[in-house]
């Protein structure tokens, strides 16, 4: 996917999004699927604040953050709290969809994107974008690659944060940087799904199903591929059965196992 011009100008403005299976989702024992395909990002975005320029303010917690120039807009840090490992309308396109979609951005130049931690007044920072860093720093290894003198980009990065963020106002902060991107900070470890998170999606036009055991997720998602499967070859065997009359239809799944609505 392509997601910039020249000079990291945006020019893709759909979300992206992560696809963890309900076993990834546990609250007490159980196990809940989350379909996020109909989601309505408005009631979603809603209940999501979107900072800028404010890090002094935020309560302790994990963000993302992207650097971004909007239109004829000086350059600001926009920044939303994660609530889960789903993220559902808090990742990085999460805040270039809303700035174009709900606030009318069209020209967006991002300088640069990442994850912070605050706890009280100690702030810690990484460059970890799987969708907008990661292309940047590939082009830096190949930029090395062809330079006799190998550059240290990432420091090069760092300078640039920092310089932006030495403001009166966040003279009372210690901000510092992770020692390399590696590692995210959004793990399910750190940032448990919980039931409120479940009644927003439910909110925002998810469809969520609730499974009481480990054993009854996994089902779930075998049967389901079982299905996804059998779908497709339907499809091949409508597509191809007046040419080749030794075709047969593909058998049925015997059961289909969906969980219960939450």
């Amino acid at each position: 996917m392509k997601l910039f011009e020249i000079n990291n100008v945006v020019i893709d403005f759909s979300i992206s999004v992560n696809n963890f299976g309900c076993i990834h989702n546990e609250i007490s024992g159980q196990y809940f699927e989350i379909n996020h395909r109909y989601a309505n990002y408005e009631t979603l975005y809603s209940n999501l604040p979107l900072y800028y320029d404010n890090i002094d303010e935020l309560d302790d917690g994990i963000y993302v953050w992207m650097l971004l120039t909007c239109d004829d807009d000086d350059p600001r840090m926009f920044i939303t709290q994660t609530q889960n490992i789903n993220e559902l309308g808090t990742k990085h396109s999460n805040i270039i969809n809303r700035l174009n979609i709900f606030h009318g951005k069209e020209k967006i130049f991002m300088h640069y994107a990442g994850e912070l931690e605050k706890e009280k007044n100690n702030v810690k920072m990484n460059f970890s974008s799987g969708s907008y860093m990661r292309d940047i720093f590939e082009d830096n290894i190949k930029m090395n690659d062809l330079s006799i003198i190998e550059y240290d980009y990432r420091k090069c990065y760092i300078n640039d944060i920092l310089i932006y963020l030495d403001i009166e106002k966040y003279n009372g902060l210690n901000i510092k940087f992770t020692k390399n991107d590696n590692e995210t900070l959004i793990t399910k470890e750190r940032l448990p799904l919980k039931i409120e998170h479940l009644n927003l999606y439910k909110e925002s036009n998810c469809e969520i199903l609730r499974f009481y055991s480990l054993i009854e997720g996994k089902q779930y998602i075998e049967n389901r591929i079982k299905w996804q499967r059998f779908y497709y070859q339907a499809n091949l065997y409508e597509i191809n059965k007046r040419k080749y009359d030794f075709l047969n239809p593909p058998e049925r799944p015997a059961f289909k196992f969906e969980g219960e609505q939450f």
